[in-house]
């Protein structure tokens, strides 16, 4: 019989090709191997389970050639198939495959440890390109199994025991698992191939013919690389803390009786909490009532909204609205306003450069940079703190050049608490035109100075013809809505031409960021701007915020003087806002901290309207013994 007929028969009967071998007498045996021990040598239907250790399958006229302890043999590369394999006969007939030359040690062990499988195909299988590691598939093969229709597989099988350890520590090895069930799991460790996870009992049960148990299902999916591209080194130090929000977190972790928090800026009533509006109340029950849709909003946000928002905040000066020049768009908050504003001015073209006031929110900063600012200051304050420090200010807004962003607070100065006179928001206005800057009026605090119309005297000086400029406008504190984020960025520009244009690019800075405003707390806002009654009453509810602020301020000053403690506190009782400056080093702001659970930030900022009846003598106390009294 010649070389043909024999492969033809042995074709015929179902063995791999690698298996087919010419044997005397015609038949072509297997031999199943332990380490150096041939344990059996039959017909092709040997079973290769064995619970004493691992075995391997080799043709049987290679027994005596083989070096059968610490074999080392070539693994292969089985990359993802082109197609998706209709059968496990497919999958590992597929002809995506390259050869790795790096030897991988073959060891004995006991059956309990995980068992590998090598699939080695045949020198001449055609290459094909590497597939990236990152991709990975789910393969449903049903129960297909090899065997079950077309040629056997061209593999050749070997099964050798290596511990779960040495598995995982494969260079970008890819490895085929299976759970414990039945006899044992195998695993094919490959090089830099993704792993084949088999969720079936056994493969195969005897050598080139299908087991009788049916294969249920492949996997493929991404092996792990051992060189992994990390995160940038920075990123795996922690940040430092939010100097406001962070320090509102380690007070809520301080477990001592009688702790202040008077670091963040948000609305307190007499008992501590921050009260819901009930004008905010009646608005949401109209919201329910009314129905409507939970579909996007348009980029800018809801046209009656931003009408009503103009209408506030340019109250003052109505023929703004009236020329055309003020183009509006809905923002989270005022944060989120001052962002898009950045990123609005950094696409379309703005001198990248920043002035702020020294002090400021210590949020600005920050997100100046992080939107591709350089950040410059201009002093604000005299270095007690009670007082604008008008000529430095003036002085270096005149060096700065043109083109230049400079931010001014619109009222209710953050952390100061001092505003700028008439006379010297003329004088800025005077030095913005002179330099050719850009004016950015932060206006976060509207209402909670002297009124609605009154915090907006700023708008006196920015709105004479020709002057551009950007307002970030919140409705956080004076409709006590801090967690709706809800804001306003608006445009004044020369004329409607030139309002619109600008609004068209802010939406695409808007489109670029969140895409589209969130509709809650925009609807509440609507609602009590758009409805008289409703109005009235918030109107009536704001005054009550803002005279208990003022109010705060007197009593706080005058409990300062009747205790002694050092210092020069009547200018506190003229400021206007949430806040004010007290002037004080680190350590005396640590000390307050730790001994006497009096939180405030950096520079002594307290938020006024955090001192209630019950903890006002308790911070007097505690300046006082660490301001020397």
């Amino acid at each position: 019989m010649g070389r043909a007929d024999d492969e033809q028969a042995a074709d015929d009967r179902g063995l791999p090709a690698p298996l087919r071998r010419e044997e005397p007498g015609g038949e072509a045996h297997l031999a199943v191997v332990r380490g150096e021990q041939v344990l059996e040598v039959g017909d092709p239907g040997l079973d290769l389970d064995d619970d004493q250790g691992a075995v391997r399958l080799v043709p049987a006229h290679d027994v005596d050639a083989a070096p059968l302890a610490g074999v080392a043999e070539r693994v292969l590369d089985q990359d993802l198939p082109a197609r998706r394999p209709q059968t496990a006969h497919d999958l590992l007939d597929e002809p995506r495959v390259r050869r790795v030359e790096e030897p991988v040690e073959l060891r004995t062990a006991p059956a309990r440890r995980e068992r590998q499988r090598r699939v080695e195909r045949l020198p001449d299988v055609p290459q094909r390109p590497e597939r990236d590691a990152s991709e990975s598939s789910t393969l449903d093969l049903g129960d297909a199994l090899p065997g079950d229709a077309g040629d056997p597989p061209d593999i050749r099988l070997a099964e050798t025991a290596v511990p779960p350890k040495r598995a995982d520590q494969q260079t970008n090895g890819g490895i085929l698992h299976s759970p414990s069930v039945g006899v044992g799991a195998h695993r094919a460790l490959t090089k830099g191939s993704p792993p084949l996870t088999r969720r079936s009992e056994r493969l195969v049960s005897r050598a080139g013919r299908p087991t009788e148990r049916r294969l249920n299902r492949y996997r493929w999916q991404t092996a792990a690389r051992t060189t992994v591209v990390p995160l940038p080194l920075p990123a795996l130090s922690p940040a430092p803390p939010d100097p406001i929000l962070g320090l509102a977190e380690t007070f809520r972790a301080d477990s001592r009786p009688g702790k202040v928090n008077l670091a963040v800026g948000v609305y307190v009533d007499e008992t501590g909490r921050t009260p819901v509006l009930p004008s905010v109340v009646d608005a949401e029950r109209c919201l329910l009532e009314r129905g409507g849709s939970k579909t996007y909003r348009p980029i800018e946000g809801a046209a009656g909204y931003r009408h009503l928002v103009r209408d506030l905040v340019f109250a003052r000066r109505p023929e703004l609205a009236e020329a055309g020049r003020l183009a509006v768009a809905q923002t989270p908050g005022g944060t989120g306003g001052l962002r898009v504003a950045a990123d609005f001015l950094r696409q379309t073209g703005a001198v990248p450069v920043v002035w702020l006031p020294e002090p400021t929110w210590p949020n600005h900063p920050q997100l100046f940079r992080l939107a591709g600012f350089a950040v410059r200051s201009y002093p604000y304050v005299e270095p007690a703190g009670r007082h604008i420090d008008e000529a430095g200010l003036l002085a270096t807004l005149r060096s700065a050049g043109p083109g230049e962003v400079v931010l001014l607070h619109g009222s209710c100065h953050n952390p100061t608490g001092i505003d700028p006179s008439p006379g010297l928001w003329s004088a800025i206005a005077d030095t913005v035109v002179e330099r050719e800057l850009l004016p950015l009026v932060d206006f976060a605090y509207q209402g909670f100075g002297d009124g609605l119309l009154e915090d907006a005297d700023w708008l006196e000086a920015f709105a004479r013809p020709g002057l551009e400029s950007l307002v970030a406008s919140s409705f956080s504190k004076n409709f006590a809505l801090y967690d709706e984020r809800v804001g306003a960025l608006t445009v004044i520009a020369a004329d409607g031409q030139r309002a619109a244009a600008a609004l068209s690019h802010v939406k695409v800075a808007i489109r670029a960021n969140y895409s589209n405003p969130p509709a809650h707390g925009a609807d509440i806002v609507e609602t009590i701007l758009g409805e008289r009654e409703l109005l009235e009453r918030w109107q009536v509810e704001l005054a009550g915020m803002r005279g208990r602020i003022q109010a705060n301020r007197g009593a706080f000053v005058d409990a300062l003087v009747a205790r002694g403690v050092p210092g020069d506190w009547e200018p506190l009782r003229r400021q206007r806002g949430m806040f004010a400056l007290l002037g004080l080093a680190a350590p005396q702001i640590a000390r307050l901290r730790d001994e006497y659970a009096v939180y405030v930030v950096t520079g002594g900022r307290v938020n006024v309207a955090g001192l209630t009846p019950a903890n006002l003598p308790l911070v007097v106390d505690a300046l006082a013994a660490v301001l020397g009294r």
